[in-house]
Protein backbone atom coordinates (compact mmCIF):
# COMPACT_ATOMS: atom_id res chain seq x y z
CA UNK A 1 0.00 0.00 0.00
CA UNK A 2 2.56 2.27 1.08
CA UNK A 3 4.32 2.03 -2.78
CA UNK A 4 0.77 2.74 -4.34
CA UNK A 5 0.37 6.13 -2.03
CA UNK A 6 4.16 7.18 -2.66
CA UNK A 7 3.85 6.69 -6.02
CA UNK A 8 0.72 8.92 -6.68
CA UNK A 9 2.18 11.44 -4.13
CA UNK A 10 5.38 11.71 -7.16
CA UNK A 11 2.80 11.73 -9.34
CA UNK A 12 1.16 14.62 -7.80
CA UNK A 13 4.08 16.39 -7.26
CA UNK A 14 5.14 16.24 -11.14
CA UNK A 15 8.23 13.49 -10.53
CA UNK A 16 6.06 11.06 -13.01
CA UNK A 17 4.44 10.88 -15.67
CA UNK A 18 1.64 9.11 -14.09
CA UNK A 19 0.96 6.72 -11.05
CA UNK A 20 1.49 3.35 -10.55
CA UNK A 21 -2.02 1.98 -11.10
CA UNK A 22 -2.37 -1.35 -13.41
CA UNK A 23 -4.92 -1.44 -16.28
CA UNK A 24 -7.42 -4.28 -15.71
CA UNK A 25 -7.07 -7.41 -17.43
CA UNK A 26 -10.28 -6.81 -19.94
CA UNK A 27 -8.92 -3.04 -20.59
CA UNK A 28 -5.37 -4.77 -21.15
CA UNK A 29 -7.03 -7.35 -24.19
CA UNK A 30 -9.21 -4.90 -25.46
CA UNK A 31 -5.79 -2.33 -26.24
CA UNK A 32 -4.07 -5.15 -27.70
CA UNK A 33 -7.37 -6.13 -29.88
CA UNK A 34 -7.59 -2.57 -30.55
CA UNK A 35 -3.68 -2.19 -31.91
CA UNK A 36 -4.38 -5.22 -33.81
CA UNK A 37 -1.55 -6.66 -32.60
CA UNK A 38 -0.03 -9.91 -34.22
CA UNK A 39 2.56 -11.91 -34.95
CA UNK A 40 4.12 -9.18 -36.72
CA UNK A 41 4.38 -6.44 -34.61
CA UNK A 42 7.14 -5.08 -32.37
CA UNK A 43 4.52 -3.47 -29.16
CA UNK A 44 6.11 -0.55 -26.79
CA UNK A 45 4.64 -0.15 -23.38
CA UNK A 46 5.77 3.56 -22.28
CA UNK A 47 5.17 3.42 -18.27
CA UNK A 48 4.47 -0.80 -18.85
CA UNK A 49 4.62 -0.90 -14.31
CA UNK A 50 4.38 -4.49 -14.27
CA UNK A 51 4.86 -5.83 -17.96
CA UNK A 52 1.19 -7.33 -17.94
CA UNK A 53 0.66 -5.11 -21.17
CA UNK A 54 4.14 -6.63 -23.11
CA UNK A 55 3.52 -10.34 -21.16
CA UNK A 56 -0.10 -10.31 -23.03
CA UNK A 57 1.10 -8.90 -26.11
CA UNK A 58 3.93 -11.37 -26.24
CA UNK A 59 0.98 -14.20 -25.37
CA UNK A 60 -0.86 -13.02 -28.60
CA UNK A 61 2.50 -13.93 -30.80
CA UNK A 62 3.68 -10.22 -31.11
CA UNK A 63 7.85 -10.59 -32.41
CA UNK A 64 8.54 -8.48 -29.92
CA UNK A 65 7.35 -6.88 -26.68
CA UNK A 66 9.44 -3.69 -24.68
CA UNK A 67 8.26 -2.10 -21.88
CA UNK A 68 9.92 0.94 -20.51
CA UNK A 69 9.13 1.20 -16.45
CA UNK A 70 11.07 4.29 -14.57
CA UNK A 71 10.21 2.48 -11.06
CA UNK A 72 13.01 0.34 -10.11
CA UNK A 73 10.64 -1.30 -7.89
CA UNK A 74 7.92 -1.78 -10.65
CA UNK A 75 10.73 -2.59 -13.16
CA UNK A 76 11.85 -5.70 -10.74
CA UNK A 77 8.90 -6.97 -10.55
CA UNK A 78 8.41 -7.05 -13.76
CA UNK A 79 11.18 -8.95 -14.95
CA UNK A 80 10.01 -11.65 -11.95
CA UNK A 81 6.91 -12.27 -13.47
CA UNK A 82 8.24 -12.33 -16.98
CA UNK A 83 11.05 -14.97 -15.69
CA UNK A 84 7.48 -16.50 -14.48
CA UNK A 85 6.06 -16.95 -17.62
CA UNK A 86 5.69 -20.85 -18.91
CA UNK A 87 5.61 -20.05 -22.31
CA UNK A 88 9.34 -20.04 -23.07
CA UNK A 89 8.76 -18.70 -26.90
CA UNK A 90 6.87 -16.04 -25.05
CA UNK A 91 8.86 -15.30 -22.53
CA UNK A 92 11.83 -14.83 -24.70
CA UNK A 93 10.15 -11.93 -26.47
CA UNK A 94 9.76 -9.59 -24.15
CA UNK A 95 12.09 -7.12 -23.13
CA UNK A 96 11.57 -5.40 -20.49
CA UNK A 97 13.67 -1.57 -19.81
CA UNK A 98 14.73 0.33 -16.34
CA UNK A 99 14.98 3.93 -17.38
CA UNK A 100 12.87 6.87 -18.71
CA UNK A 101 11.58 6.94 -22.40
CA UNK A 102 12.24 10.46 -22.13
CA UNK A 103 15.82 10.52 -21.15
CA UNK A 104 16.04 7.65 -24.08
CA UNK A 105 14.02 10.06 -26.83
CA UNK A 106 12.61 8.73 -30.21
CA UNK A 107 14.66 6.07 -30.80
CA UNK A 108 13.09 3.61 -28.19
CA UNK A 109 9.77 3.76 -30.32
CA UNK A 110 11.16 3.59 -34.02
CA UNK A 111 10.67 0.00 -34.34
CA UNK A 112 7.21 0.23 -32.67
CA UNK A 113 3.89 -1.25 -34.86
CA UNK A 114 1.80 -0.51 -31.75
CA UNK A 115 2.55 1.64 -28.33
CA UNK A 116 0.31 1.63 -25.36
CA UNK A 117 -0.16 4.10 -22.68
CA UNK A 118 -1.74 4.40 -19.17
CA UNK A 119 -0.18 7.77 -18.10
CA UNK A 120 -1.63 11.04 -17.37
CA UNK A 121 -2.49 13.38 -19.37
CA UNK A 122 0.38 15.16 -18.60
CA UNK A 123 2.32 12.51 -19.58
CA UNK A 124 0.62 11.36 -22.39
CA UNK A 125 1.48 14.89 -24.37
CA UNK A 126 5.27 14.77 -22.98
CA UNK A 127 5.92 11.16 -24.30
CA UNK A 128 3.99 11.99 -27.82
CA UNK A 129 5.65 14.95 -27.99
CA UNK A 130 9.04 14.39 -27.65
CA UNK A 131 9.61 10.51 -28.26
CA UNK A 132 6.34 9.34 -30.07
CA UNK A 133 5.67 12.24 -32.50
CA UNK A 134 9.41 12.35 -33.84
CA UNK A 135 10.14 8.56 -33.75
CA UNK A 136 6.98 6.73 -35.30
CA UNK A 137 6.35 6.12 -38.69
CA UNK A 138 2.98 6.31 -40.41
CA UNK A 139 0.52 3.47 -39.57
CA UNK A 140 1.70 2.65 -35.83
CA UNK A 141 -0.97 2.15 -33.75
CA UNK A 142 -1.66 4.29 -30.35
CA UNK A 143 -3.81 3.25 -27.68
CA UNK A 144 -3.80 5.19 -24.29
CA UNK A 145 -5.76 3.57 -21.48
CA UNK A 146 -7.75 6.23 -19.17
CA UNK A 147 -6.21 9.27 -20.40
CA UNK A 148 -6.55 11.10 -24.12
CA UNK A 149 -3.59 12.89 -25.88
CA UNK A 150 -4.63 16.18 -25.35
CA UNK A 151 -4.97 18.39 -27.99
CA UNK A 152 -4.79 15.18 -31.02
CA UNK A 153 -8.35 13.70 -31.68
CA UNK A 154 -8.59 10.01 -31.32
CA UNK A 155 -9.76 7.83 -34.09
CA UNK A 156 -11.70 6.23 -31.75
CA UNK A 157 -12.80 6.10 -27.85
CA UNK A 158 -14.72 3.25 -25.83
CA UNK A 159 -15.13 2.13 -22.35
CA UNK A 160 -13.85 -0.93 -21.51
CA UNK A 161 -14.10 -2.06 -17.33
CA UNK A 162 -14.71 1.80 -16.51
CA UNK A 163 -12.11 3.20 -18.29
CA UNK A 164 -12.14 5.02 -21.30
CA UNK A 165 -9.94 3.32 -24.18
CA UNK A 166 -8.41 6.02 -26.77
CA UNK A 167 -7.09 4.76 -30.64
CA UNK A 168 -4.74 6.90 -32.47
CA UNK A 169 -2.95 6.06 -35.94
CA UNK A 170 -0.16 7.78 -37.28
CA UNK A 171 -0.29 9.39 -39.95
CA UNK A 172 1.33 12.75 -41.32
CA UNK A 173 0.82 15.84 -39.21
CA UNK A 174 -0.96 13.77 -36.90
CA UNK A 175 0.20 15.78 -33.61
CA UNK A 176 0.35 19.17 -34.78
CA UNK A 177 -2.31 19.90 -32.70
CA UNK A 178 -0.36 18.86 -29.41
CA UNK A 179 -1.46 20.42 -26.59
CA UNK A 180 0.88 22.67 -24.57
CA UNK A 181 1.69 20.52 -21.54
CA UNK A 182 1.88 23.22 -19.33
CA UNK A 183 -1.84 24.56 -20.63
CA UNK A 184 -3.78 22.72 -18.50
CA UNK A 185 -7.66 21.96 -18.69
CA UNK A 186 -10.20 24.61 -18.48
CA UNK A 187 -9.59 24.73 -15.00
CA UNK A 188 -5.92 25.49 -15.27
CA UNK A 189 -4.73 22.29 -14.44
CA UNK A 190 -3.95 18.45 -15.75
CA UNK A 191 -5.83 15.52 -15.28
Amino acid sequence: MGLRLWSWARFGMGLALGPEVGAPPKAVSRMLALARVGQDDVVVDVGSGDGRVVRAAARLGARKAIGYEVGQAMHRESVALRDAMTDASARARVELVHGNVLSLGPSAVKDATAVTLYLSERGNVDVTRDVLSPGLRNGTTVVSCAFPIRGIKADLREECDGLNLYLFHVRPGWADTLGDAHAGDESGRFL
